[in-house]
C-alpha cells in the first residue's frame, strides 16, 4: 500500500442517517496520478470529494489518506496534505487582491512571514498569474480566478489537489488552459490530482477513471477499459475522439495521436 495515497474501505455515508447515500464505497488512487470521477447530478461525487477532503465524516468504514488514518485527532494533518479548487472561485477569495488572498491562506498555516514573498512569486509564476498578483480578483475572468485559486492552493504545498467541478464555468478556450496547466503541475511536482467532473473529455488527461450511480462504484479502470464500457446507461458519453475512433470500427482505444497517424497511413495506402 505504499504507493496508496487515497485508499476508501467500505464506507458508507447517508445525510439522514438512515438511508445510505454512499454504499460500501472502496477505492484506491495511487501517488502522482491523475484520476476523473465521473457520474450524473446526484450520483454521489462531491460527496465523495468532501469524504477524501475531511469535510464530512463516514458513518461506517475508513478513509486514509497517505497510510494516516482520516479521523478527528488526524483531521487538520490529513487537511494539509489536500488542496481544493471548487467550481467557482468566487468562493474561494477573501482579500481584495490575489497576492493578498495568497498570503491570508499562509498566515493562516503560520508560515514564517519571512518566507511568503518567495512563495506568493514562486507559486504565482507556476500557475501564470504573476502579473494579476495586484487585480482585485472581482475583476479577472473566469479562467484567471481559477488559475490564482490553484496558486493560493499550492503555497499549501498539498500532496493531493481535488477539483470539484473547477472548469465546469469556464469557456472551451480558458477550461482547455486550466486543464493543461493541471496537467503540468502534475507531472512537474509529483501532485496526486482527483477531477470531479461531468466533463468525459477529461478523462483523455487521466490515468484512472471512477464512475458513480447513486452513490455506488459502478465502474473502475483506465481509458481502455472505459472505451469499452457501455457508459451511456450512466448518462455519460465517450469523449469525441473516442467515439470517433469507435464510428470507424476500431475495437480498442489506442489515442488521439495514433489514431490520427493511422487514419493518415490508410488514406496514403
Amino acid at each position: 500500500m505504499v504507493n496508496k495515497i487515497v485508499r476508501l474501505e467500505n464506507v458508507i455515508f447517508s445525510y439522514d442517517k438512515t438511508t445510505p447515500f454512499i454504499e460500501n464505497l472502496s477505492f484506491c488512487i495511487d501517488k502522482g496520478t491523475y484520476t476523473c470521477i465521473l457520474g450524473s447530478n446526484g450520483s454521489g461525487k462531491t460527496t465523495v470529494a468532501k469524504l477524501i477532503g475531511g469535510l464530512l465524516n463516514t458513518d461506517r468504514g475508513d478513509v486514509f489518506i497517505d497510510g494516516i488514518l482520516l479521523n478527528h485527532s488526524s483531521m487538520q494533518e490529513i487537511r494539509d496534505y489536500i488542496g481544493v479548487i471548487f467550481q467557482n472561485p468566487d468562493n474561494q477569495y477573501v482579500a481584495t487582491t490575489l497576492k493578498e488572498d495568497i498570503i491570508f491562506g499562509l498566515e493562516n498555516h503560520n508560515i514564517n512571514s519571512e518566507l511568503m514573498d518567495d512563495i506568493v512569486d514562486r507559486v504565482s509564476r507556476e500557475c501564470d498569474v504573476f502579473d494579476l498578483l495586484n487585480k482585485d480578483p472581482s475583476s479577472m475572468s473566469g479562467g484567471e480566478k481559477q488559475k490564482g485559486a490553484i496558486a493560493g492552493v499550492l503555497a499549501m504545498n498539498p500532496k493531493v489537489l481535488i477539483l470539484d467541478e473547477s472548469s465546469s464555468m469556464l469557456d472551451p478556450v480558458s477550461k482547455k488552459e486550466l486543464l493543461y496547466l493541471i496537467h503540468k503541475l502534475k507531472e512537474e511536482k509529483g501532485l496526486t490530482v482527483i477531477s470531479i467532473t461531468h466533463d468525459a473529455n477529461e478523462i483523455l488527461l487521466s490515468d484512472k477513471i471512477i464512475v458513480l450511480d447513486n452513490g455506488k462504484m459502478v465502474f473502475e479502470g483506465n481509458k481502455e477499459q472505459f472505451y469499452n464500457t457501455d457508459v451511456a446507461s450512466y448518462n455519460i458519453e465517450l469523449p469525441k475522439i473516442m467515439q470517433l475512433e469507435k464510428g470507424l470500427g476500431y475495437s480498442k482505444y489506442i489515442g488521439e495521436e495514433e489514431f490520427f497517424k493511422s487514419v493518415g497511413e490508410e488514406y496514403e495506402n
